[in-house]
C-alpha cells in the first residue's frame, strides 16, 4: 500500500529519484495546460494539479518521511509543490514562495503529505483485518492455549489512530461505483476535412439521428453535452460556448457562450469550452438529476478535441 522502494543500502535514494522523474514529468504537462494560451480557469487548473500530486510521488508514500528528515531528497519535492503552487497562481517568480499556499488554497507540502498518509491509514483499518487467530488457523496451528488467548483481538478502527491524526483525516463522501456511472458514448461522424458541405452536413444528421434512437433504447433519459470553438479572420482568436441539453427539455439545460476575438486561437477555445461543460455537468446535474439509467453524449465538430474527451472525461470524474 504505501509502495516502498529501497536499494541495497536500505535507503530511498532510488525510491527518491522515481519520485523525482514522476514529478517534473507531470510539472512539464501542466505548465502546458495551465498557460494562458489554453484559457483555462483557476479553479479547473487547481483540479487538474491536485489530481497530478495526488498520481505522483506526492501522494504521501512512506518514502517520504525519509525524505523529510533528509533535506537533501525532500529539497527537490519542495521545489516541485513550490512549481506546482506557481504554475496554478500564475503569480511571478519574484513572488515569495511562502506565499504561494494561501493564494492556492493549499497546505505545506508536509501537513499535505501527514493528511494523506493518515486518511490512507484509516481507510485500511475501516477494513477488515485478519486476526492474529485466523493466522494461526492459516498457518495449521495446534496451540489450542495459545489459540485462546489471541481470540480476543478484535478488528481495528479508527479509536487506534493517534489523536493527532485526527485532524488530518478527510471525510470522503461516499462514490458511486463505476459500473454505476451513467454510461458516456464517444462516437465520431464518418465525413473529413475535405468534404464538401453537403457531406459533411449529412454526416451530422446521421449522428444527431442516433442520438435520437439512443433515446428510445431503454434509457431513463439523454445528456447531451455540446460544445464549439471558432476563429474569427480578423483577429485570429476564436470564441466558445457550450450547452447541456436533456431529453425531457426544449430549453438548454445549462449554457455559456464567449464572442470570438475575447479568449483564445480556435482549438484552445474548443477545449475551454469543453472543460466549462464539463465542470458544470458534474457540478450542477449529477449530484441531483442524474440516474444510472441515462446516457450522456458529447457532441463536437473536431476530431482533435473528440480525442481530448477521453482524458477531460477521466480527470473530471476522478475529481
Amino acid at each position: 500500500m504505501l509502495g516502498i522502494n529501497v536499494d541495497q543500502g536500505l535507503t530511498y535514494s532510488k525510491h527518491c529519484e522515481i519520485w523525482r522523474q514522476r514529478v517534473f514529468a507531470r510539472i512539464r504537462i501542466l505548465s502546458q495546460i495551465c498557460t494562458r494560451s489554453w484559457g483555462s480557469s483557476f479553479r479547473s487548473a487547481r483540479q487538474l494539479a491536485e489530481q497530478f500530486i495526488l498520481s505522483s510521488a506526492l501522494n504521501g508514500s512512506a518514502g517520504f518521511y525519509g525524505g523529510i528528515t533528509a533535506k537533501k531528497n525532500s529539497r527537490e519535492l519542495d521545489t516541485a509543490y513550490n512549481s506546482i503552487m506557481r504554475l496554478v497562481s500564475r503569480c511571478l517568480r519574484v513572488t515569495d514562495f511562502e506565499k504561494l499556499p494561501p493564494i492556492v488554497g493549499w497546505d505545506s507540502l508536509e501537513d499535505w503529505v501527514q493528511r494523506r498518509a493518515a486518511h490512507l491509514a484509516h481507510m485500511v483499518l475501516r477494513q477488515k483485518q485478519i486476526t492474529p487467530a485466523r493466522s494461526l488457523f492459516s498457518q495449521d496451528v495446534v496451540n489450542k492455549r495459545k489459540r485462546k488467548k489471541l481470540r480476543g483481538w478484535r478488528d481495528l478502527s479508527i479509536r487506534f489512530l493517534p489523536p493527532s491524526l485526527y485532524p488530518y483525516i478527510d471525510q470522503v463522501p461516499r462514490r458511486l461505483e463505476p459500473w454505476l456511472f451513467p454510461r458516456v458514448v464517444f462516437r465520431a461522424s464518418s465525413c473529413k476535412k475535405n468534404d464538401t458541405y453537403i457531406e459533411k452536413r449529412m454526416a451530422a444528421l446521421e449522428t444527431l439521428a442516433s442520438v435520437c434512437q439512443d433515446s428510445k433504447d431503454g434509457y431513463r433519459m439523454v445528456w447531451e453535452i455540446w460544445s464549439d470553438g471558432s476563429v474569427e479572420s480578423t483577429t485570429g482568436h476564436g470564441g466558445s460556448g457550450g450547452a447541456i441539453w436533456s431529453s425531457d427539455r426544449i430549453e438548454p439545460f445549462w449554457s455559456l457562450s464567449a464572442p470570438a476575438g475575447s479568449i483564445v486561437p480556435s482549438y484552445n477555445a474548443e477545449i475551454s469550452a469543453l472543460v466549462c461543460c464539463m465542470d458544470a455537468f458534474l457540478e450542477i446535474v449529477i449530484p441531483k438529476y442524474i440516474s444510472a439509467k441515462d446516457a450522456v453524449y458529447i457532441v463536437c465538430d473536431s476530431l482533435s478535441v473528440f480525442c481530448f474527451c477521453n482524458l477531460i472525461l477521466i480527470i473530471c470524474i476522478l475529481i
